[in-house]
């Protein structure tokens, strides 16, 4: 389906096209989707965070001392590089509703379909590029699948920071 997070994140954007002009802030799921919503960020041409539903080792290791993007009255587009259980997408829908978040999309390159149908119960909307037949796990949609280390998360951010796009880098974590 896909050949990496970053072709995911392409063909998400596209997807995603029309909320370009709600300026939406997107928020991305460590580890998997953070290439995958800084090339939604990238092409759209939006703000870019994180949001960390895990445990005290990745906030400590990506917290970069910044506080959660600003998101009352915002549209929130939650990104993950896939889901088939779901807990970490819940968590982070909850964040955004007590954040009171205008309008919460979760997009997704795959999911699993009975996630799915508990999510799109949840959200504004829900956008998922694929919803295959027989899913277990989403390292069945990436003909390049690899776990993202911490470190490869940071790498990410510097080298965007780097090349300097207009995208807001606000990297506080907060539980759900």
């Amino acid at each position: 389906m896909f050949k990496n997070r970053k072709d995911a994140g392409e063909k998400l954007a596209k997807a995603l096209e029309k909320y370009k002009t709600e300026n939406p802030l997107i928020l991305a799921v460590p580890r998997g989707g953070v290439e995958v919503g800084l090339q939604v960020a990238r092409i759209l041409n939006v703000d870019f965070s994180l949001i960390i539903a895990e445990i005290d080792r990745l906030i400590k290791a990506l917290s970069g001392g910044n506080s959660l993007a600003y998101m009352k009255g915002r549209t929130v587009i939650l990104i993950d590089d896939g889901i088939a259980i779901g807990s970490t997408m819940r968590a982070a829908i909850k964040l955004c509703k007590n954040r009171k978040a205008r309008k919460i999309v979760v997009a997704l390159p795959v999911a699993g379909r009975k996630v799915a149908e508990e999510i799109v119960n949840k959200v504004d909307e829900l956008v998922v590029l694929e919803i295959p037949r027989y899913f277990k796990v989403v390292a069945e949609a990436y003909a390049k699948w690899y776990d993202v280390t911490d470190e490869e998360v940071l790498d990410l951010l510097r080298e965007n920071i780097r090349e300097k796009k207009s995208i807001s880098y606000n990297l506080d974590v907060h539980e759900a």
